[in-house]
């Protein structure tokens, strides 16, 4: 991550399609609670309102009920990562048993879904706060330190997608982002000075989650009820959060590179089938 150090040192029959409707309720549903659920759907930890605030001061004024997301990560992250193989191995071999295209591909987007709500929900709650350091690397949430690009290529990497968290991470914004997309219909490229603010570029984006690349620095954009938001390894607080984007001193750049991680499909399909993912050329 040389460029960073210079700049910081600044997812047939009856029976399939319940299971698809039960994973794309499950999705819609999992959003936008106040308490912590199980995305696996193999276990479920209650935690009251209340509760959850007073665990997170440092993210200001946002809360689950607002961003729709989960902020607490679970008591065991060696359990949670087991138990996101296991899913991906019954949904593998779900998607193995279907002969139509037109339900295979209704079937990887419910996969997408399940993929970006257990990221976000499952994965990610156990990064935040982390310390930020522009060496870091640790592959143990709250335990050593860790950079914006390992922050993101570790959490996919932990997710179940097979690739080199290491190459990934050192490679330039854009390359990252390319790489994530995997095919071009799934990456956008967009110059600032070709907007007249944030929020009209941020305006072209569907809801969901992306892979956001910026002049000298990566996190994920996550875009939910017209907000947007920003969750990434942040240099300028020391440590990994989430922020209103448009409110990230971080989030500045003349140019943004998104890939999607929601209703990609190309990448839902490497993640339950088991395929590497490579950098793009």
């Amino acid at each position: 991550m040389l460029h960073r150090v210079i700049i910081h040192r600044i997812y047939r029959g009856d029976r399939l399609i319940l299971l698809i409707l039960c994973f794309l309720g499950f999705f819609s549903c999992n959003f936008g609670q106040n308490y912590r659920k199980d995305s696996i759907g193999l276990s479920q930890i209650e935690n009251s309102e209340s509760d959850a605030k007073d665990s997170l001061p440092e993210f200001g004024t946002l809360d689950s009920v607002q961003t729709g997301l989960n902020f607490l990560g679970g008591s065991n992250y060696v359990a949670t990562k087991r138990n996101l193989v296991k899913l991906r191995s019954r949904l593998n071999q779900r998607k193995a048993l279907i002969v139509s295209p037109n339900e295979k591909v209704k079937f990887i987007d419910s996969i997408s879904g399940v993929f970006t709500a257990n990221l976000l929900n499952e994965i990610v709650p156990y990064w935040y706060g982390t310390e930020w350091d522009f060496e870091g690397h640790t592959s143990i949430p709250n335990i050593g330190q860790i950079a914006c690009g390992y922050f993101v290529s570790t959490t996919l990497k932990d997710m179940g997608l097979k690739m080199n968290r290491y190459r990934f991470a050192q490679a330039d914004p854009l390359t990252e982002a390319k790489s994530y997309a995997i095919d071009t219909a799934n990456f956008y490229e967009f110059e600032r000075e070709n907007f007249n603010n944030l929020a009209e570029l941020l305006s072209a984006l569907k809801g969901g989650l992306y892979f956001v690349g910026l002049d000298n620095h990566v996190g994920y954009f996550y875009k939910k009820d017209g907000k947007h938001y920003f969750i990434h390894a942040n240099f300028v607080d020391g440590k990994v959060m989430i922020e209103v984007a448009e409110r990230s001193i971080a989030f500045t750049s003349s140019k943004y590179y998104f890939a999607k991680i929601s209703s990609n499909r190309a990448l839902a399909l490497k993640w339950v089938m088991g395929s590497r993912i490579e950098i793009a050329n």
